[in-house]
């Protein structure tokens, strides 16, 4: 499986109605691989472990990643659903913040191929938060 796009990434912790978003510690990596029957996925691994830990399945148009422009202590990224008020966090653990901006670019060039606009997912699609997987003992897919 070949990568699309990655970079190094931890996660972010929200805990349940909490605003603020505190830091995972560990070492990570955000990748998009599609399928063999090209569908995209959003994953992040733990980089020491090599572990899996996230694997959202992308249909076109549902996800959009974006700089957390409030933030102004940090490199903040979240990862919304188009279709639902899910959110994920993430921080860039790289040390070259100047490629942010392209990194972030590509990743939603990923996420929105194939769509001829921004608009909502066709009537047929689930919502995008049953699209969601969680793997805790996924094994390492490179």
């Amino acid at each position: 499986m070949k990568h699309l796009v990655e970079f190094k990434a931890g996660r972010m912790i929200q805990n349940h109605g909490a605003k603020m978003v505190e830091p995972d510690e560990r070492k990570g990596l955000l990748y998009l691989y599609r399928d063999r029957e090209d569908v995209l996925h959003f994953c992040w691994k733990d980089r020491r472990s090599n572990k899996t830990e996230l694997d959202v399945v992308a249909p076109p148009g549902s996800l959009e990643f974006r700089r957390v422009e409030s933030c102004k202590t940090g490199r903040i990224y979240v990862l919304k659903f188009r279709r639902s008020s899910n959110r994920m966090f993430f921080w860039m653990q790289d040390p070259r913040f100047d490629l942010d901006d392209d990194l972030c670019a590509r990743v939603n060039e990923l996420l929105k191929a194939n769509t001829d606009s921004d608009d909502e997912l066709p009537t047929s699609m689930p919502p995008s938060v049953n699209s969601f997987r969680h793997h805790s003992d996924h094994k390492n897919q490179n």
